[in-house]
């Protein structure tokens, strides 16, 4: 019989312990993989008005400490830009929400396939890649990314794959921490990504 409150507590608990994953196990770790540790991938902020609130609340030294780790700067012109190879946690809102998004959405194809659900790959990549296409509108019109899931390149067609894999690796972290008991000591590692350029940012 399943343990309604073990399940409950996995998809309570996976999208916050997923969405940072996503960023730093995959996407971050790939990106320097390719481009090397201390490169800078600086992006305008998606939701200024919401990002700058953000930036305000952190007070202005913390800013500025940021600043100086080139994580925040802002440009001759005033607006400011982020740069994404950081920790997920140092990222403005705006930019934490797509790992979010994309927690929220492998964390419901968990819960499917821990309810008896037989979703093969294959579903599960097609169903990620049209969530991912319906929250990045440009790339409807890309040449490779706009594709069906089944008509994409291997490397991308891992990309989305990637994020369930990892979503199932947590799943099961946050279950033996389930079964271990509140006092027991936690160590979550995570399964290295099947493919090294990560999800898309």
């Amino acid at each position: 019989m399943k343990d309604q409150k073990l399940e409950s507590y996995i998809m309570e608990e996976l999208p916050g312990r997923l969405a940072p994953a996503l960023h730093d196990e995959l996407w971050r770790k790939g990106y320097q993989e390719r481009e090397g540790k201390d490169a800078q991938n600086w992006k305008p902020l998606k939701d200024p008005e919401g990002d700058m609130a953000y930036l305000a609340s952190l007070g202005q030294e913390e800013v500025d400490r940021r600043a100086e780790r080139n994580i925040y700067k802002k440009e001759d012109n005033g607006d400011w830009k982020v740069n994404i190879n950081n920790d997920f946690d140092v990222l403005t809102p705006s930019w934490q929400e797509e790992n979010k998004q994309a927690a929220k959405e492998a964390t419901e194809l968990v819960g499917r396939v821990r309810n008896g659900e037989n979703l093969s790959l294959k579903e599960v990549g097609h169903i990620l890649h049209e969530k991912w296409l319906s929250r990045n509108e440009w790339a409807k019109d890309d040449k490779v990314l706009g594709l069906p899931f089944q008509e994409l390149p291997e490397v991308e067609k891992e990309k989305d794959l990637a994020q369930y894999r990892l979503a199932l690796a947590v799943s099961a972290k946050l279950e033996e921490e389930y079964k271990m008991g509140p006092a027991a000591p936690v160590e979550v590692k995570e399964k290295k990504a099947a493919v090294s350029s990560g999800p898309r940012p």
